[in-house]
């Protein structure tokens, strides 16, 4: 997660990628270890900001149906 705040805007390829490994374990996030359970549910606000990012820079239908997965995901979490 640090590493997606810190890359440079040149960068967005690679933020991109890794915002989808992030989105990967939350979505699995009952079928995670409990130390990155604790590790997502501690970190929901900053994920919530990166959504917003993500969300401000992409049209895109796909992505946008993503990160409402997401957003709703992180909502339900209960740890």
């Amino acid at each position: 997660m640090q590493q997606l705040g810190n890359l440079s805007d040149d960068e967005d390829r690679i933020r991109e990628e890794l915002f989808l490994i992030l989105s990967f374990f939350i979505l699995t996030f009952e079928n995670r270890q409990d130390l990155i359970k604790k590790i997502i549910f501690k970190n929901r606000q900053n994920l919530f900001n990166l959504i917003d990012d993500f969300r401000n820079k992409s049209e895109d239908e796909d992505t946008q149906s993503l990160l409402d997965a997401l957003e709703h995901k992180l909502k339900n979490i209960v740890y």
